[in-house]
């Protein structure tokens, strides 16, 4: 084969050469871009589902914890209630122990009056019927008839045996039935009977001063009777009118320290309700900031991957344009190294043939044309 097309057919290997390398280099630098750009989007898909799979586990977090917080509202309305329930429990067992003590109260002193009435109304009925007989008393008068009524019982015997004895002494002297003894007895039974009136009317009189007096004495005791029981009324009166204020008080006392009970009942349930509810609102606004906080993540990571991604693929292209250029470089260096050597050759043969007509001239085997 001539030099000149072997020196041809070397650059035609060369440049095919390089073309099958520079081909190899931009198909392995177009793969390796791929392939990054395949692991680039795994990336941001697993970056992703974590993203996903955080905020499913913030979500649920936060769903707990709002259940839970929806448990202590519900433990706290139900221990308001309760504490509620047995404040008005305490009340009205506070309102039966002192009505139940009024009534015990009330009924003692019930007791006591009839007790202070039953003892002393005999003797009040004792004074008004005393009373009553007083008013309805005669005044005082003596006669004939009450005169025989009181008379003492030997009167007539004492009369009888003076009589006699003016008898016997007027028989004695022998004048019976003489003036002087007529007169002597008549004398004898005025004096008599004027001594005995005098007497039966000191009686009759004692008699009804003693009745009186002890009619008097009577009313008095009805007097004292009604005095006592005035006492006892007004001791009765003012015993109830006590224990109704002491029952008032003690209401008023138990109502007042049932409304403060239930007043801090209510304040404490306020005030835990609204530690609970601040709780929830801190756990709403960390979710949002643990929220943001994860998405920011998420937003720098995936700008990092597409700023990374882009950076590969553009050293993906340039390395496929660098290999393409390096395959067309290999190529233009090929032809000129074929056309170098083409020429090469082509100037060797002419000096090749030149001398060879040098040569023939000199042997005289050329006409050389001079």
């Amino acid at each position: 084969m001539p030099a000149g097309w072997a020196a041809a057919a070397a650059a035609v290997a060369g440049t095919a050469g390089s073309l099958a390398a520079g081909s190899a280099q931009a198909s392995g630098a177009k793969k390796a871009g791929k392939a990054q750009a395949r692991a680039n989007q795994q990336a941001i898909d697993l970056q992703r589902q974590t993203l996903d799979q955080q905020r499913a586990a913030l979500a649920q977090s936060v769903a707990d914890q709002g259940q839970y917080t929806e448990e202590q509202k519900n433990a706290l309305a139900q221990a308001y209630e309760r504490q509620q329930a047995a404040g008005n429990e305490t009340y009205e067992l506070q309102q039966a122990a002192a009505n139940e003590a009024y009534e015990r109260q009330v009924a003692a002193a019930e007791r006591a009056w009839a007790l202070q009435q039953g003892y002393q109304d005999p003797w009040f009925q004792v004074g008004k019927r005393s009373i009553n007989k007083l008013e309805n008393r005669p005044d005082f008068a003596f006669t004939a008839e009450d005169f025989n009524k009181h008379q003492d019982p030997g009167y007539a015997f004492r009369l009888k045996e003076g009589q006699q004895a003016l008898d016997r002494t007027a028989s004695a002297r022998g004048g019976l039935l003489s003036g002087g003894a007529l007169k002597a007895a008549t004398q004898y039974g005025q004096e008599m009977g004027s001594q005995e009136f005098m007497n039966a009317y000191t009686r009759a009189l004692q008699t009804d001063t003693t009745n009186y007096n002890r009619l008097a004495n009577l009313s008095q005791w009805g007097q004292r009777s009604a005095d006592v029981l005035t006492a006892a009324a007004g001791d009765y009166g003012n015993n109830l009118a006590s224990y109704a204020g002491l029952r008032g008080a003690n209401l008023a006392n138990y109502a007042g320290l049932r409304g403060g009970n239930l007043a801090n009942y209510a304040g404490q349930y306020g005030g835990n309700l609204a530690n609970v509810i601040g709780q929830r609102s801190s756990q709403i606004g960390q979710y949002g900031t643990n929220l943001a906080n994860m998405i920011g993540a998420y937003g720098k990571n995936v700008g990092d991957l597409y700023t990374q991604g882009g950076q590969n693929q553009a050293n993906s292209l340039l390395a496929q344009a660098n290999a393409q250029a390096n395959m067309y470089a290999g190529i233009g260096s090929a032809i000129g190294q074929g056309a170098s050597a083409y020429g090469n050759y082509k100037m060797n043969q002419a000096n090749l043939d030149a001398y060879n007509r040098r040569t023939d001239v000199m042997r005289g085997e050329v006409n050389d044309g001079r």
